[in-house]
């Protein structure tokens, strides 16, 4: 009786191990197989043809954005030694540039292939325009590719997820160190490698990994260095599994990986003799949408011009999750102009002097976190001037107009003949290529009432009694039939003394403009007289050689519509006399980022919020500030790099990246 009892057990305990090893074996299965893509091997191309490229035979399918994964070789192997396990990785929708070379741990050849894919991604004529993700780069590679793969996370910020195999504890002159990696690692070993020993891998490289990343440690059970080569061995599906989660961001692959409880990779995981993790509940996928641009003037029927002439170029562009920092513009591969900033969405360069040839012209938008996007391309056609014959010469001369002005009611436009040949017969005026109005004889006046919100691109055409053209300069006018509301401006100053007068004063002014326009200028006065005029910010001006006397300071902010606020006055007194300290009640919220400290400006009874991001998302620190303070970057986190914001209750302060180093 108690034998079969025993027995029983015994084949219960067997079932269920059968059942548990399957469950993890069949979960991981289909990443074993080959993906829904055919692959396709470029050879000897990237920087002096010291690469292989391993990718989706058709690019950019369905519209498709492939992440990069960039591989290094072990010492002394090829790209033919892993071909058919990076060929798998490419079957799986991935883009795999893999260094020819056999020296691959220092990871400047890795990081080098990232950077020309991304510089292929924004080249109009390359195969990989536009179907390439910027931000889904991951690194791997195998021994000394292993330390390389470390080490190029480190060069090449822009590398998002790495996988680590078997990295070689000997790699000198190469040395690495995972203290400082910021983004999340899969570090894999056989258990039975005899080279890379897991047990100084695990010493070396996951035992130093910073405290706060998200990291996990394996080791593979009856693998030993050798595993990856070929098809990659037990270790294919891991790794293709570790990138789908984190650079596809697969739900799928992400539960079986980051779910530390009932994800197939932790279910008694019978592959692996050790399994170890950290911070996997911190994983976030990063969600940052590109930019939307398009090319709106010149419109279809004005992209015929002659040589010589200018052309207004005029883009519209949008960010569904921040703003768009810039419009670039491009002829061919050739950029011919750029704009940041931008009004109500609209950016616009001037494109002059053209010789004449036919152009594919296209615009790329860049947004607050760095993603881009490229416009549909328009052609314009540029035809030799072979007239023996002059234009008739006009101009549009506003007479209450100002370049970019932002108008609410109306505009003015006089139209003046500056000296043609032959008599005027006819002027056309066209607003963004659609005539708002015509005139057979002066005086060529025109106001402007009807017309909607947005901007235009105004010119006049006169046409003379011979039937010739002639195209005056293009103005824009901007039109918002909103109110907008004057600008906020405040500042602070801060006295440097080395010992007695002369001194000087570093002098920040804090200025906000109406979410529907900018700050065009800020100027900076001493006793009512401009002594700085500052048109970028940050709005700061160091006044040197501050000589003894009493001086009333204060600021005067424009926006681009011409609305201007003064700050208030602050009485300053230089000499021996303590000099006078600016009010609280005069403060304006802000933040400036130092070298090593973030300074923060918070006037009295307010309070701002101070906030770290990792690249993926993850807070690491957050922490409200009721008074001015100084801040040292190393107390918001470890070494690497981060998203800082700083806001108070009324709007954002900063956002940006920054780079943390202790």
């Amino acid at each position: 009786m108690n034998n079969r009892f025993f027995r029983f057990v015994a084949i219960v305990l067997l079932f269920v191990g059968s059942v548990t090893l399957h469950a993890q074996t069949s979960a991981f299965s289909r990443y074993d197989q080959s993906g829904p893509h055919r692959a396709q091997r470029v050879r000897n191309v990237g920087p002096r043809g010291a690469y292989d490229v391993f990718r989706p035979r058709n690019l950019g399918a369905n519209g498709m954005v492939h992440p990069i994964i960039t591989w290094g070789n072990g010492t002394g192997a090829s790209v033919a030694t892993y071909a058919r396990f990076l060929e798998h990785l490419a079957t799986h929708g991935f883009v795999v540039v893999a260094s020819r070379s056999s020296s691959t741990g220092s990871g400047q050849e890795m990081a080098d292939g990232v950077r020309w894919l991304l510089r292929e991604n924004q080249s109009t004529g390359s195969d990989y325009y536009q179907r390439l993700n910027p931000e889904a780069i991951g690194a791997t590679g195998h021994s000394q590719g292993g330390a390389g793969t470390i080490n190029a996370a480190k060069l090449e910020e822009r590398i998002t997820s790495i996988a680590p195999l078997a990295p070689a504890t000997f790699t000198f002159p190469y040395f690495y160190s995972t203290a400082d990696i910021t983004v999340p690692m899969f570090l894999m070993v056989g258990a039975n490698d005899n080279l890379a020993n897991p047990r100084s891998v695990r010493s070396r490289s996951w035992n130093t990994f910073g405290d706060n990343e998200i990291g996990l440690y394996g080791e593979l059970a009856g693998a030993g260095h050798f595993e990856q080569t070929g098809s990659g061995g037990k270790f294919k599906k891991y790794v293709t599994a570790w990138f789908d989660a984190t650079l596809f961001y697969n739900s799928d692959a992400i539960e079986m990986i980051f779910d530390s409880r009932n994800g197939a990779l932790h279910n008694r995981p019978t592959e692996w003799s050790r399994l170890e993790h950290q911070n996997l509940g911190d994983f976030e996928p990063i969600t940052n949408e590109p930019p939307v641009v398009s090319i709106v003037l010149p419109s279809e029927e004005n992209r015929e011009v002659l040589e010589g002439s200018s052309v207004a170029l005029l883009a519209h562009a949008t960010d569904p999750d921040g703003t768009v920092e810039k419009v670039e513009f491009f002829a061919g591969f050739r950029k011919i102009g750029e704009r940041e900033g931008g009004t109500f969405g609209y950016f616009r360069v001037v494109w002059s002097d053209i010789s004449a040839g036919v152009y594919r012209v296209v615009a790329r938008a860049t947004d607050d976190q760095g993603a881009t996007a490229f416009s549909d391309p328009i052609t314009i056609t540029v035809l030799e001037n072979n007239r023996w014959f002059s234009s008739p010469l006009i101009a549009i001369t506003p007479s209450d107009y100002e370049a970019e002005h932002t108008h609410t009611t109306s505009v003015q436009l006089d139209i003046d003949d500056m000296g043609s040949e032959n008599e005027i017969s006819a002027v056309e005026i066209y607003a963004n290529d659609k005539k708002i109005s015509e005139f057979t004889a002066p005086p060529y006046n025109f106001t402007w009432t009807e017309m909607d919100e947005g901007v235009y691109t105004i010119t006049a055409v006169a046409t003379d009694n011979t039937g010739v053209k002639g195209v005056s300069e293009e103005i824009t006018v901007a039109v918002k039939n909103q109110e907008i509301t004057r600008p906020e401006v405040g500042f602070s100053y801060k006295e440097i003394n080395n010992g007695g007068a002369p001194i000087a004063l570093e002098i920040d002014v804090d200025a906000v403009a109406d979410p529907k326009a900018y700050i065009s200028a800020v100027e900076i006065l001493s006793n009512h007289e401009v002594i700085a005029v500052l048109e970028q910010a940050p709005f700061s001006f160091r006044w040197d050689d501050v000589e003894e006397g009493e001086y009333k300071l204060s600021a005067v902010a424009t926006d681009n519509v011409g609305n201007l606020s003064l700050s208030e006055e602050v009485e300053v007194t230089i000499g021996a006399a303590t000099s006078a300290r600016t009010p609280s009640a005069f403060l304006q919220p802000g933040a400036k980022l130092n070298r090593n400290s973030l300074a923060l400006t918070v006037p009295e009874g307010e309070t701002i919020n101070v906030k770290v991001f990792n690249l993926r998302g993850a807070q690491v620190f957050s922490q409200a500030y009721s008074s001015s303070s100084q801040i040292p970057l190393k107390e918001l986190g470890v070494n690497g790099t981060y998203i800082l914001r700083v806001k108070n209750n009324r709007h954002e302060i900063m956002n940006r990246k920054v780079r943390i180093t202790h």
